[in-house]
């Protein structure tokens, strides 16, 4: 005997015709090329942990098509997974299959102390923030179109990136100040787990039951 195919999340009777909608990572990224190339350091890039997501062909978001997966969301006991039933089979995508897409770090991320230690410059808020710490994502991508310094565009670009395309923030979602600080350190900030936080992102994105 068949088996019979698990319940969806959202029974077809339900399905609604709306499309997905994304927040303009692909903006944010796009004005972070431009200028990395106009400043040209594209050296720099390829020896951060990012490289892959700057050498890449640029991708088409399907509205339509995630649309269409995310109405076939099954029930999973995984909160770091999203489980879809596609085809008569269930599908899964979780951690692994995130780290092997985006080769970003899922490793648990540093202390405190280790923040407080490493990550503590003021000098890029000081310098372009009128050493106000409070800062909207909307300021730091105004302030970063306009920089004109080599090492700050190309620092201040990293944390645009991992706020804009990572995260997803909104303009007027504040930018945690440490972000700023610990971008002054690279080799630090490289080592900081975006992949972690990202996929955290989007599972809490996806798991919506609607």
């Amino acid at each position: 005997m068949a088996k019979r195919p698990p319940h969806l999340i959202i029974p077809v009777s339900e399905h609604y015709t709306g499309r997905v909608t994304w927040r303009g990572g692909s903006y944010y990224y796009t004005k972070i090329k431009a200028k990395f190339e106009e400043f040209k350091l594209w050296d720099r890039v390829r020896e951060s942990p990012f490289k892959q997501f700057f050498e890449r062909e640029p991708l088409q978001f399907s509205g339509a098509l995630i649309h269409q997966l995310m109405l076939h969301k099954i029930k999973s006991d995984k909160l770091d997974e999203v489980h879809i039933y596609v085809g008569r089979k269930r599908c899964r995508f979780g951690r692994v299959d995130f780290g092997l897409v985006t080769g970003l770090n899922l490793l648990p991320g540093p202390t405190e102390e280790d923040i407080e230690e490493k990550g503590s410059s003021g000098r890029l808020i000081i310098e372009n923030f009128n050493g106000n710490p409070s800062i909207s994502f909307g300021q730091l991508r105004r302030v970063f179109e306009s920089c004109t310094k080599v090492d700050d565009v190309y620092k201040l670009g990293m944390a645009l990136f991992v706020m804009g395309v990572l995260t997803g923030k909104e303009e007027k979602t504040v930018v945690p100040p440490f972000v700023i600080r610990m971008v002054d350190n690279l080799p630090f900030f490289y080592e900081y787990p975006w992949g972690k936080i990202s996929h955290t992102k989007l599972m809490e994105t996806c798991n919506k039951d609607t």
